[in-house]
């Protein structure tokens, strides 16, 4: 836990923990943690709602579907690690939280 003083208080802090949106790795979604265990520079809150790509709160067959309908294609939602193309960059990035429920 991190202690912040009322000056250091953050201006535009939209997800409400506690860092400034610039600065935050996942700026709409609460982690005031900002764990990265992969250093990639997005929170692992974030990675997990990315790869959540049905909505339904947790990442399994339904993502994983559309992951796979989308395999190839160079602009498409399930480009999880924005690489430019849905490929088994993805499929590795989605598997890392598979079964995982996610905010």
């Amino acid at each position: 836990m991190r202690w912040v003083s009322p000056a250091d208080e953050p201006t535009d802090d939209i997800d409400g923990d506690g860092i400034d949106h610039n600065a935050d790795n996942c700026p709409f979604d609460y982690n005031p943690e900002q764990t990265d265990s992969d250093a990639d520079g997005y929170g692992d809150v974030c990675e997990c709602a990315q790869a959540n790509l049905d909505g339904a709160g947790i990442v399994d067959n339904g993502d994983l579907a559309i992951l796979s309908g989308q395999w190839g294609l160079t602009t498409a939602p399930a480009d999880l690690n924005n690489d430019g193309t849905v490929d088994i960059g993805d499929l590795l990035q989605l598997a890392q939280h598979w079964l995982v429920p996610c905010p």
